[in-house]
């Protein structure tokens, strides 16, 4: 049976542990859980903290006896000096609990003071912990045993809820408020996710709606990620069939996902990760091979749509989640960069955690986009285990369904469109808002249009030659064909 992190801090402090960093989403929900974990029978052991702010502050009765003899020494903004006074001299079975570690753990002072401390915490069932969102210890410290917490599950995170339906209404949550609830605050730390249902509660009961945007609102700060809840449906786009069959026959069989991942122009964020260059000290390495360890240890699955800027490649992975009714998280790689050596890896690991939380812990379905595959290393594509879809330029019938889709939206009703040939998605969409502004005909709008294929064709004839025979098509069965393409009313002009 796994065990919980409670379980895992008893066990190892059983086998004299002496250090421990613990990666949690809510270190002052969990200090306090640790505190209770132990040391509480006859003979009570000493338990402090530490923070940068308020230094060591005792947390029982035998702590602060044992602090009292440094008077109103509290080590405030000295975790050396912390450790270094009071560290050696802890009694036997204590234990020091210092807050957002990482902001210190990286300093020469606080690593040899951790250091120098490790035989004798060993011998006498001591333990420091060390908390804190996200760790990357120097190889100093590697005496230091990691742990890592998960944000809550469904199980936690009902408890909360119902918790406070009790105390609110003196009754347990419906059976289906109480799965809508849960779900609606997952990617939550606990703290979070009871101030979420707490301002969420009404005098009926849970606006579910409420909570989740609550929860949006706190996983949007994340860095990196933006939470979209909602958006558009299939019945907003024009045209690839293909892929729609293809995502609808996932959604409805064994393998259904529980997320949407996007991320939009992947070749920009991997460009790095298939050279030697070193600019960037290895980062844009170091973020592939997470991302592709956390696809295949978890076995979530995903796609690389191709084609043009303007074919709906962007459009059709945000409209997965408004179809099925999933969330989608938009991952944005360069959202993730930090100055300092490390940060970008770990906002990427917090990221990666909020996403499976916000998952249930279920499946993922990443949807990539790609305007030239070229940066993309062999390893990372197989990965999208759904393969590479074609995005084309729209054929008439794909064009039409287009035209009507937004004429529809901004309600124009002028039956007359200017001659369209290789126009994209986006060029007709931008046709119809251009009308709507200048309050004029669509054909009058479109002399505001230079469809890319027109102002840029190399570009076209360069990505279709790339796709033939290599890519799914995403508006017909099997590879793309780029003489079936060339045979529907093509007129690009080189």
């Amino acid at each position: 049976m796994k065990k919980d992190i409670i379980g895992l801090f008893k066990a190892a402090r059983r086998v004299s542990t002496p250090f421990l960093a613990i990666e949690t989403p809510d270190q002052r929900d969990l200090a306090g859980r640790l505190v209770q974990a132990v040391g509480n029978g006859d003979n009570p052991v000493p338990k402090m903290t530490f923070d940068l702010a308020r230094g060591v502050m005792p947390v029982n009765e035998t702590g602060k006896q044992f602090l009292d003899q440094y008077g109103d020494e509290k080590f405030a903004g000295n975790p050396a000096g912390a450790l270094v006074e009071i560290g050696p001299r802890l009694p036997r079975g204590g234990v020091i609990i210092m807050f957002n570690a990482q902001l210190f753990l990286d300093d020469g002072m606080v690593i040899q003071a951790v250091c120098n401390l490790r035989d004798e915490y060993k011998s006498s069932r001591r333990t420091l912990v060390f908390l804190g969102p996200s760790f990357k210890l120097k190889s100093e410290l590697s005496d230091v045993v990691m742990l890592d917490e998960p944000r809550p599950d469904d199980e936690q995170l009902g408890e909360i809820l119902t918790k406070l339906y009790k105390s609110a209404f003196e009754r347990e949550p419906e059976p289906e408020i109480a799965k809508d609830g849960v779900s609606a605050v997952r990617g939550l730390a606990a703290f979070e996710a009871d101030q979420a249902l707490a301002m969420s509660l009404t005098k009926d009961g849970l606006d579910v709606e409420d909570a989740g945007e609550r929860t949006k609102a706190v996983v949007n700060k994340t860095e990196g990620l933006k939470y979209i809840r909602g958006g558009p449906t299939f019945a907003d786009m024009g045209g690839v069939h293909r892929w729609k069959e293809l995502m609808t026959r996932i959604h409805n069989g064994p393998e259904d996902f529980d997320l949407i991942l996007f991320m939009d122009e992947i070749e920009k964020s991997m460009a790095g990760a298939t050279s030697d260059h070193t600019g960037d000290s290895g980062v844009s390495k170091r973020i592939h091979g997470t991302l592709l360890t956390w696809m295949e240890d978890n076995g979530h699955d995903g796609i690389i749509a191709v084609g043009l800027p303007g074919t709906g490649k962007s459009y059709a992975g945000k409209a997965i989640g408004g179809e099925f009714g999933k969330p989608t998280i938009v991952l944005d790689i360069g959202g993730l960069m930090g100055s300092l050596v490390g940060e970008t890896e770990r906002h990427l690991r917090e990221a990666l955690k909020v996403i499976d939380s916000i998952a249930g812990h279920g499946k993922v379905f990443a949807f990539a986009t790609c305007n030239g595959e070229a940066a993309l290393a062999p390893e990372f594509k197989r990965r999208f285990h759904s393969g590479r879809w074609y995005f084309d330029l729209p054929d008439e019938e794909e064009k039409a369904v287009i035209w009507e889709i937004h004429k529809k939206k901004i309600g124009i009703e002028d039956d007359v469109h200017p001659v369209d040939t290789n126009w994209t998605g986006a060029e007709i969409r931008n046709c119809v808002v251009k009308a709507h502004k200048l309050q004029c005909s669509l054909v009058e709008a479109g002399e505001f249009v230079i469809p890319i294929a027109k102002s840029d064709p190399k570009s076209v004839e360069t990505i279709r030659r790339a796709a033939d025979g290599n890519w799914f098509s995403a508006s017909y069965p099997g590879p793309y064909k780029k003489d079936k393409a060339e045979k529907l009313e093509r007129d690009i002009q080189f």
